[in-house]
C-alpha cells in the first residue's frame, strides 16, 4: 500500500492558537517505517532542496491513530 491523502484543507480555520496554516494536507502510511524509509529516501531528500527555501512547514510523524467509532 503506498501513501494515502486523508486532507488537504487550504483554509483552515484556528479557533485557538495560531497563527493558522496556509495548507493542511494529511498524508498515512501503511507503517511508521515505511514513512521513514520514504523520509530518507534520495526522491525525498531531492525535493528538500526546494522545499526549504520554498515553503514554511512543520511535519509530524503520528503513530497508532484509531478511527472513532
Amino acid at each position: 500500500m503506498a501513501a494515502a491523502i486523508w486532507c488537504v484543507a487550504a483554509a483552515p480555520k484556528v479557533v485557538e492558537g495560531g497563527p493558522p496554516p496556509k495548507t493542511i494536507i494529511i498524508v498515512e502510511f501503511p507503517s511508521m517505517e515505511r514513512l521513514r524509509e520514504w523520509y530518507a529516501s534520495p526522491e525525498y531528500a531531492e525535493a528538500l532542496k526546494h522545499g526549504r527555501t520554498a515553503l514554511d512547514r512543520r511535519l509530524i510523524f503520528v503513530e497508532g491513530a484509531v478511527a472513532a467509532t
